[in-house]
């Protein structure tokens, strides 16, 4: 089980390394950066709040929404200057944007 957990987080990497590998050519060290950032924290912070959410029943006092609410939005911040990021290059790319 460990095994599938350490191959599932290798994935990406691998497919990246296959498809890039890892030059920068036409993108800049800022895309790279928000891109692997979105990776890197989707894959730290995705299981840890699957899991705080599936042991939350009932009534929540406040202060325990708030900080469910705060870990929310700090994991989605990546996910969106990475998706910000990609729609930039995609519309620049002279390919895709012929497309």
């Amino acid at each position: 089980m460990i095994l599938l957990f350490f191959l599932l987080i290798a994935i990406p990497y691998v497919i990246m390394k296959l498809m890039t590998n890892f030059e920068s050519r036409q993108s800049t060290k800022n895309q790279r950066n928000w891109i692997l950032m979105s990776l890197v924290q989707g894959q730290c912070w995705g299981p840890f709040l699957w899991l705080r959410l599936q042991t939350l029943h009932g009534e929540y006092p406040l202060r325990r929404r708030l900080v469910l609410i705060t870990l929310e939005l700090s994991y989605s911040a990546g996910s969106i200057g990475a998706f910000l990021v990609v729609g930039d290059m995609i519309l620049h790319d002279i390919i895709c944007h012929k497309v």
